[in-house]
């Protein structure tokens, strides 16, 4: 796993999640409804507790 930092649109907090090797994240935010794709991870902001999804792809 590969760690990326990310900054949370709700409160502006900046931690780290994980990713697969290799991979860079491209969009990320608030989940508004469930849906999960293949190519996504869910994680929670440690400060404002909201729910998040972020999308990845292959690096260039």
């Amino acid at each position: 796993m590969e760690v990326e930092t990310v900054k949370c649109p709700e409160c502006g907090a900046e931690f780290s999640i994980d990713i697969p090797n290799g991979k860079r994240v491209t969009r990320f935010g608030k989940r508004r409804f469930q849906r999960f794709y293949t190519r996504q991870v869910t994680f929670r902001c440690p400060n404002c507790r909201i729910n998040m999804w972020a999308n990845y792809e292959d690096k260039e």
